[in-house]
């Protein structure tokens, strides 16, 4: 019994001692050892400079150095503050171009429309080559598709774009100089996902384009490309840089009107006319054959009309 006793307090006395070291120990941390214990794999993303908007620490990949990044960016607030601010565009530009915003409410059927878009202060013409151009008809004080714009009568669209029906988005994206430009969605009034596109200034994404030659100056053909298919607007060029020929693809088929047209070796432009073709209207349709409306001379001058 005194034999147990005395070794309870042999171990009592052995443990006391160990737990003095251990904390003599941690109190003796230099600070040189300390940033070996902040590492982590969550990023503190509200932490950081305390600011919940920042997207620039939102869109950062976890690292080691994340615990890190935190206490630099206390001490250096100021100047990260100062470099955001520099890339950051004066408010109204978008892409390096000034625009103003236009925000239109109107009733259709049971739903209540918002729209929210935004125009170049200063008119540009979209690029040649895309098919149509996204602008705000002043006449009509609607948002419209057009192969040919004028600065008299057209607004041309530039930037965000959102659209409201009672209440809930239903169609967001961006416009650039006129065209369709990133990521463009469509939402049930539900709020479910229905139709996901993603342009690159008026392109779809998987649009191809082939050159002439191997240093990629001289452009070929423009070819839209959707699930393996051709499938969009379709431009051949000549040498030169003049179009050639262009029309529609639905599911690799040529579909409606197409046009060709004589060298006239301005580059991105269009010469004189030449043929143009009728194909079918639906891409499904193997009955109907193509064949020719109209064709010109190099003057201008009609050969044939067979439009009646």
């Amino acid at each position: 019994m005194k034999f147990n006793i005395i070794y309870v307090i042999f171990a009592g006395m052995l443990l006391s001692v160990f737990s003095q070291k251990s904390f003599a120990q941690t109190d003796s941390l230099s600070n040189e050892d300390l940033p070996n214990q902040l590492t982590t794999d969550t990023k503190p993303i509200i932490l950081l400079n305390g600011d919940k908007k920042n997207k620039d620490v939102i869109s950062q990949s976890s690292s080691d150095g994340d615990a890190m990044l935190f206490l630099d960016l206390k001490k250096n607030g100021s100047s990260s503050k100062k470099r955001n601010k520099k890339n950051k565009e004066p408010k109204g530009y978008y892409y390096g171009l000034e625009t103003k915003r236009i925000f239109r409410k109107y009733e259709q059927g049971r739903k209540t429309i918002v729209e929210t878009f935004y125009y170049l202060k200063d008119f540009k013409n979209p690029d040649p080559l895309v098919d149509v151009y996204y602008v705000f008809d002043i006449k009509s004080e609607k948002i419209k598709t057009l192969p040919r714009i004028s600065a008299e009568n057209h607004l041309v669209l530039h930037g965000p774009y959102e659209r409201k029906e009672n209440g809930k988005v239903v169609e967001s994206g961006i416009y650039y100089v006129g065209t369709k430009h990133g990521r463009w969605e469509n939402y049930h009034s539900s709020g479910v996902l229905t139709n996901k596109e993603i342009y690159y200034k008026g392109f779809p994404k998987n649009t191809k384009f082939v050159y002439y030659d191997k240093q990629k100056t001289k452009i070929k053909e423009i070819i839209p490309m959707q699930s393996n298919y051709i499938h969009g607007h379709y431009i051949i060029f000549y040498e030169s840089g003049a179009i050639k020929e262009e029309g529609n693809y639905q599911y690799g088929r040529r579909v409606k009107r197409w046009m060709s047209y004589y060298d006239g070796k301005a580059k991105n432009a269009k010469g004189q006319r030449h043929v143009e073709t009728q194909y079918r209207e639906d891409p499904f349709d193997k009955t109907t054959k193509p064949y020719t409306l109209r064709e010109w001379d190099e003057k201008g001058k009609y050969i044939k009309d067979n439009r009646n």
